[in-house]
């Protein structure tokens, strides 16, 4: 697949390694720089209840790297679900 600006990845670091929750056009493994995963952000969504938050994965600043999957999406069709998916994930999940 050549680069192009009507694609968009999306790294997948954590569970969308092996179940992303998307349509995609391209799938490749990828290594990002200068960021470690850690469970370090609460969550009542997927774990947990709101009185005990679960554990999930998030990337934080750091001298490693982190390999996961990256998967290529249509931006015309991305642009209508961005903003409401990233309002609902961050109304459900909380930094530690």
């Amino acid at each position: 697949m050549t680069a192009s600006d009507d694609l968009v990845w999306v790294f997948g670091y954590g569970s969308l390694i092996w179940r992303p929750a998307m349509a995609y056009v391209a799938r490749r493994a990828s290594r990002i720089d200068g960021w470690a995963r850690r469970f370090w952000q609460a969550s009542t969504d997927h774990r947990g209840t709101v009185e005990a938050p679960g554990r999930v994965l998030t990337l934080v600043e750091s001298d490693g790297a982190v390999w996961g999957m990256a998967y290529a999406n249509r931006a015309r069709r991305v642009a209508g679900r961005s903003s409401r998916r990233s309002s609902c994930a961050s109304s459900r999940a909380t930094p530690a």
